[in-house]
């Protein structure tokens, strides 16, 4: 049987153990004890702070960094307090004062997120199903069925863009850290949409493989390789017409996005689509993910912009940042965040 407590906390009678606190950061963001939408915290900013130490719960961190990072451009001391009071609602709310396995460890002046807590949250999840498969002991040649089975698990995770609908906007450290990990999430789940689609396109299951496809055109709309991809299976098969009407799809886009036509390489798939030849899909395994329109070369994985579109690119696409620009700016982060003294 199933009672609240006075915190809100959901507990088994029987066991008096705490319920499973779960949080979903792919899509709308979600906190709760059960399916339960946990009430009483305080403020965005202290379910930032949440959201942070859950993401990033391999390690301690500082108290004095994480005053900085959420209240900055306030006196430490100020800053200090805020912690404090946003430590003090958590614990509350979460009820770590009555759990055996409390959600935040705090030792001294470092504060860390409980892995060993009754917990499920959907980005770590994610990345521990991609990195089994990536570390998974299989043939080489032909597909892995237990590969298979982790990758549509983390698919089925990923049920949108990381913190699609929130921000704290006066906290530019909180940003830049989900900005990284919102792009590093998406070429992580674009990665495993490609996986998927050469695993189904091996095994002849052309439906399964088109409802990949579709989720990496919607995933990353600007990449030409994603719209070929498509058109490409649609073709196979039999549904010529969804195919052509994919490209004008591209054409559109690369026309808004870019102001340019569609590239060689998509204009030679849809003739080939339109007189009837239909070339096979490269596998997945030799793809980079690009930023924006790149044209990747299978037999090397290299990724080559045309500078003309480059320099053609809107704000809103620069402002997706490229795989080179997020490792550098996750580096200077790390440093900053890591480094004591700055």
């Amino acid at each position: 049987m199933m009672v609240h407590n006075r915190l809100g906390l959901r507990m088994d009678q029987a066991q008096g153990s705490p319920a499973t606190l779960g949080i979903t950061l792919f899509g709308s963001l979600q906190i709760a004890f059960d399916d339960k939408p946990i009430r009483g915290i305080a403020s965005d900013k202290i379910r930032g702070l949440l959201i942070f130490l859950a993401v990033e719960a391999d390690q301690p961190h500082r108290r004095n960094v994480l005053a900085e990072m959420f209240w900055p451009n306030r006196p430490n001391g100020v800053a200090r307090n805020n912690l404090k009071q946003a430590i003090a609602n958590l614990r509350k709310v979460l009820g770590d004062r009555e759990n055996t396995l409390p959600f935040l460890l705090i030792s001294g002046d470092e504060i860390q997120f409980n892995l060993e807590s009754s917990q499920r949250i959907d980005v770590n999840e994610f990345s521990e199903l991609l990195d089994d498969c990536a570390n998974h002991s299989h043939q080489e040649g032909g597909g892995c069925e237990d590969c298979e089975e982790l990758l549509k698990q983390a698919s089925e995770l990923y049920q949108g863009e990381f913190l699609a609908e929130f921000s704290l906007p006066d906290s530019q450290a909180f940003e830049e850290w989900a900005l990284i990990n919102r792009e590093l999430f998406q070429q992580r789940a674009a990665r495993a949409y490609r996986e998927l689609i050469t695993f189904f396109e091996e095994e002849n299951e052309l439906k399964e493989a088109r409802k990949y496809a579709r989720r990496l055109v919607r995933l990353t709309p600007w990449n030409e390789e994603s719209h070929r991809i498509l058109m490409r299976l649609l073709a196979r098969s039999g549904k010529r017409s969804a195919a052509l009407k994919q490209y004008d799809i591209c054409r559109r886009i690369t026309a808004e996005e870019f102001g340019v036509e569609p590239s060689k390489a998509t204009k030679e798939l849809y003739q080939n689509i339109r007189e009837g030849e239909i070339g096979t899909i490269p596998t997945t395994s030799s793809f980079i993910l690009s930023g924006g329109d790149g044209e990747v070369t299978p037999a090397k994985g290299s990724v080559e912009v045309k500078a003309s579109r480059q320099a053609q690119l809107p704000l809103r696409s620069l402002l997706i940042p490229s795989v080179v620009l997020v490792i550098v700016i996750s580096t200077a982060f790390l440093l900053w965040f890591n480094v004591p003294g700055l």
